[in-house]
């Protein structure tokens, strides 16, 4: 009786020690999906396991974790050539003096916008108000409601044009009427409520402004372009020559801007959506004039004080952006980033020359010339050995191939 007793003991132990094993390979043991099954999980499984979204991120990758260490020694040459005169002057050393200055930036508070919103708030019809917009958009390079871009001739590559793009109105109607754009419209919302009561408007009359906007916004977007059509070449390649314009816009200063800007002499332009244009065009008059006017004044906010006055319209700012990118960015990285993007403004191409000199070496140079006419190699290969091409064809890729240049 003891001995199958001490039998008994014996086999539940053992029985205990290959559950505990079966458990451990089936759930201890880290899973690996086989390569056959998933080349991709399986060759980055380590990385993908270890890697950490950082705080001020959305996301990680291998990109981001290289432009982190790239950042870091962008900044230190930065702060070398900030103390050299060849690549710095005194107006470039003030601004960024100036950004940096949050003790004195919390003084003075809007008070330099002042003369920009009383002309806002003067205007007694549309027309000064046009005069307003005009010298806000020039002084201030707020995008108000019209923008500018140089873009390549979509027929001729080698041809670069005006672009007359939509700005300022929330990139497209789709955000303000697809369900799956709600949460991001309800925080851009918040945000614009934020910056009118930080202005000092109460929260019934910052909530009434801003639903004045998308009112406004919502009748200009219902003409334009979907966010399908925006990419498309043959929509949104549309050329117009300067008395076209002129006959489709009437009552916002496109021409006056391109008169001021000296771009009022070309052939043609692209209007990437005549019709979002000509819907705005059609809402400039007096009858809206209350609400072009607070529009403006959010443009101002929302372009030049959130990043560029006090502390607490940056905070304002960093809230939004911490919830519109589910991020958890910091004040003082925050005001890092402006501050170094200002720098790297500041120092132009000598800032990347610089780096050259000291990361890229005519070493790195040359790995990379011999991996990309490896790579030229082989796509040759691969077209000569191809059975299913032409044989015009294939001369023609080869062609294309030889005539490659590495810049």
């Amino acid at each position: 009786m003891k001995k199958n007793n001490k039998l008994l003991i014996i086999l539940l132990v053992v029985g205990v020690i290959l559950v505990g094993l079966g458990a451990f390979f089936l759930f201890g043991r880290e899973h690996v999906v086989s390569l056959k099954d998933d080349f991709y999980n399986n060759i980055n499984h380590d990385a993908i396991k270890d890697a950490k979204i950082p705080a001020n991120s959305n996301a990680w990758s291998t990109f981001y974790a290289a432009e982190e260490r790239v950042a870091v020694k962008k900044d230190e040459i930065a702060k070398q050539l900030a103390q050299d005169p060849d690549y710095t002057d005194e107006n470039s050393e003030a601004a960024i003096e100036l950004i940096n200055d949050y003790e004195g930036r919390n003084a003075r508070g809007i008070s330099e916008l002042k003369t920009y919103f009383d002309s806002i708030d003067n205007a007694k019809n549309i027309e000064e108000l046009n005069n307003a917009l005009i010298k806000i958009q020039y002084d201030l390079d707020v995008q108000s409601f019209i923008n500018f871009a140089i873009a390549k001739d979509f027929n001729d590559s080698s041809k670069k044009l005006i672009a007359i793009v939509p700005a300022t109105l929330e990139s497209n109607f789709e955000y303000y009427t697809l369900d799956k754009f709600s949460a991001f419209k309800d925080i851009y919302v918040e945000y614009r409520i934020n910056l009118l009561k930080q202005y000092g408007y109460s929260d019934e009359k910052a909530k009434q402004v801003s639903d004045d906007i998308n009112s406004f916004i919502a009748k200009v977007q219902s003409k334009s372009l979907n966010l399908t059509e925006v990419t498309d070449v043959n929509v949104i390649n549309k050329k117009y020559t300067l008395d076209e314009i002129k006959a489709n816009i009437h009552n916002l200063p496109l021409v006056r801007l391109l008169e001021l800007l000296k771009i009022n002499n070309l052939d043609t332009y692209i209007v990437y959506d005549m019709e979002h244009m000509k819907a705005l065009d059609a809402l400039f008059t007096n009858e809206n004039l209350d609400t072009i006017k607070e529009f403006l004044k959010v443009n101002i906010l929302e372009g030049v004080a959130s990043q560029s006055t006090t502390e607490d319209y940056l905070k304002i700012y960093l809230d939004y952006v911490n919830k519109a990118n589910g991020t958890s960015f910091k004040l003082d990285e925050l005001k890092e980033q402006l501050s170094d993007g200002l720098k790297s403004e500041v120092m132009g191409i000598y800032l990347y020359i610089e780096y050259e000199h000291k990361y890229f070496t005519d070493e790195d140079k040359k790995n990379v010339i011999d991996l990309i006419n490896d790579i030229r190699d082989y796509y040759r290969q691969i077209i000569e050995n191809c059975e299913w091409l032409e044989a015009e064809t294939k001369e023609k890729a080869i062609t294309k191939i030889d005539n490659m240049t590495i810049n």
